[in-house]
């Protein structure tokens, strides 16, 4: 009985014990030693694709009428949310169909980014540097997209007042 009490204690004994074989040395290894600069793609000889950029101006051209579109509906419904009346009111459907035309001219918007989104990817995926009017119109374009989102919103809350 003694024995198998003391059995624990003779196997953590033996688990303390060390070996006389060879470690690793804890010293900076080399690649610890190394700075932490990241190294970018070589430079790229490619120049800008300009049918990209003639379709970029197209799109650009299409999204201002898009734009000019919601520009020009935009005071109609803000006009009939405001003197719209209860849910389910004749000038309450009025006013949602109206909001419906700023959601579809918004829609045009939206799309013209998206169709820009795709040039982008492409030229990415090709290694090919972005001509900087392209970039432009993706950035137009996304401001616009969420001027007329915010736009949109003002007016589903004073219509669901």
């Amino acid at each position: 009985m003694r024995t198998l009490a003391a059995l624990p204690l003779a196997l953590a004994a033996v688990a303390c014990s060390s070996s006389t074989g060879d470690f690793p040395e804890l010293g900076v290894r080399p690649i610890e030693s190394r700075g932490d600069e990241v190294q970018g793609p070589p430079p790229s000889t490619a120049t800008a694709d300009p049918a990209v950029a003639a379709r970029a101006r197209a799109i650009a051209a299409e999204s201002a009428d898009a734009g000019a579109a919601f520009d020009a509906a935009l005071p109609v419904a803000r006009a009939k949310a405001a003197r719209a009346g209860p849910a389910g009111s004749e000038t309450w459907i009025e006013a949602q169909l109206a909001l419906t035309a700023l959601d579809q001219a918004r829609a045009r918007t939206v799309s013209g980014l998206a169709e820009i989104d795709r040039l982008l990817v492409a030229e990415y995926a090709a290694n090919r540097p972005v001509a900087p009017e392209t970039a432009a119109v993706a950035t137009e374009l996304q401001v616009r997209a969420e001027q007329q989102a915010q736009a949109i919103e003002a007016v589903k809350e004073s219509l669901a007042r």
